[in-house]
């Protein structure tokens, strides 16, 4: 759990909460290591090793302490964003040939807008109707190691 407040003392409301101040974030990951029985070294079988799975969850809770003098800053929504990843090493004769890694952020590709972003209050989007950019959409993520030498 992450929670910033940044508030000037003796100030009205307009102008009692500093600009730039992320709302409140809970984030969670649950990951499982997969171990596979081994096999004998020089049978020439492969063998994953070091395999994962892992699912994880940040919500953003909305960011209602803002400062709105001269709407400087407005109210951001809280929004969830899921992510799923998995990776490992694949090994043969007890040498590790290669590692792969996948990862996919906002699963289920919500539509938000970070408080932090000065984007969010850019002019109407005519082909969605919506004020201001949003952020990243789903995002999937392949890494490809190879080790050298």
């Amino acid at each position: 759990f992450a929670y910033v407040t940044a508030m000037q003392s003796h100030q009205p409301d307009s102008t009692k909460y500093l600009p730039f101040t992320p709302g409140p974030k809970i984030s969670s990951d649950i990951r499982a290591d997969l171990n596979f029985k081994k096999k004998e070294a020089g049978t020439g079988k492969f063998i994953p090793s070091d395999a994962y799975i892992k699912a994880g969850m940040d919500y953003f809770l909305k960011q209602d302490k803002f400062y709105a003098a001269y709407n400087t800053e407005t109210l951001t929504p809280g929004y969830f964003l899921f992510n799923l990843g998995t990776g490992g090493n694949l090994v043969i004769k007890g040498k590790t040939i290669f590692s792969l890694f996948i990862s996919v952020n906002n699963l289920f590709d919500v539509a938000y807008q970070s408080h932090l972003s000065r984007l969010k209050y850019m002019d109407e989007n005519y082909s969605s109707g919506r004020v201001g950019v949003y952020n990243m959409g789903r995002n999937v993520g392949i890494k490809f190691v190879v080790p050298v030498g």
